[in-house]
């Protein structure tokens, strides 16, 4: 069960990763705003997809740890054993299409007139553009994928908590484990939520992001709320979110405020960042 558990917490927080800098203030419903507002969802749903597939593969190991590789779809100490995780992981990349909303562009022009986000050469300084959206996508989904291998792996000492002991002692059954992966999960999926509806909110219904790339959807630095120059209703919405994942899992409190401010910064670089077409 521990296993499962660090894959659960490992998928909340892949999209950390998933998306690179750029930004645009884009027409609203314009075939560009579109186009960019799928490839957020997009990142979340093919997140959840992996994470479902990676969980159905480690529950089948007999060790604790990570045992399922997303990227190389390696498996070791017996999981997988009915040889159905490469389908699945599959399934999860059939779905991933950062054209489906594109109507008249091409994968160059649509990747333009989007911003140029990313960086195909992370060892060359400032953002290097990638060629075109198909090239950018497959990047973007094999940054998923490590992310899920690389958080899946260093979670467990965070999430090995009892909230009812004193001191943050270890979990001691399934039930404990299970309760401490939910409480993580629900907050960065839910603050997933506010970030997604505010930065592509055109009618100053849930922040207003859609009109400007200024901090209307900026997480404080603690992670736990909006930012000094948030809008307030997206600030209503991360305190919601903060409120409801820490009432009862209170020794998280300090991972749940890191994941935010995480997040917060990966949902800047999405849309606040200057276009990198040069």
């Amino acid at each position: 069960m521990k296993k499962a558990v660090i894959c659960t917490v490992a998928g909340a927080l892949a999209i950390i990763g998933a998306s690179q800098a750029h930004a645009l203030v884009l027409a609203a419903k314009s075939e560009p705003q579109a186009i960019r507002a799928e490839i957020s969802a997009q990142n979340l749903a093919a997140t959840a997809c992996l994470v479902k597939a990676n969980l159905g593969c480690e529950a089948s190991s007999t060790q604790l740890g990570s045992n399922c590789d997303l990227v190389t779809q390696a498996t070791t100490f017996g999981a997988d054993a009915k040889g159905k995780y490469a389908d699945a992981i599959a399934k999860c990349e059939s779905k991933f299409n950062y054209m489906k909303k594109s109507k008249t562009l091409t994968p160059l022009l649509a990747y333009e007139a989007i911003g140029c986000p990313g960086d195909s050469d992370a060892g060359t300084a400032n953002n290097q553009r990638f060629t075109n959206m198909s090239t950018y996508q497959a990047a973007a989904l094999l940054n998923i994928k490590n992310q899920l291998n690389l958080l899946s792996a260093i979670l467990g000492s965070f999430i090995d908590v009892d909230p009812n002991t004193a001191g943050n002692q270890p979990c001691t059954d399934e039930k404990c484990l299970a309760g401490a992966a939910s409480g993580l999960s629900k907050y960065a999926q839910a603050l997933q939520k506010c970030l997604i509806a505010c930065e592509n909110d055109y009618a100053a219904k849930k922040g207003n992001g859609g009109t400007t790339d200024a901090g209307n959807c900026l997480v404080a630095a603690s992670g736990t709320t909006g930012d000094a120059g948030a809008d307030p209703a997206f600030t209503a919405c991360v305190d919601k979110a903060w409120a409801s994942a820490t009432k009862k899992w209170l020794p998280l409190q300090s991972l749940a405020g890191t994941v935010g401010g995480l997040l917060g910064s990966a949902a800047n670089n999405l849309y606040n960042l200057p276009a990198n077409c040069n």
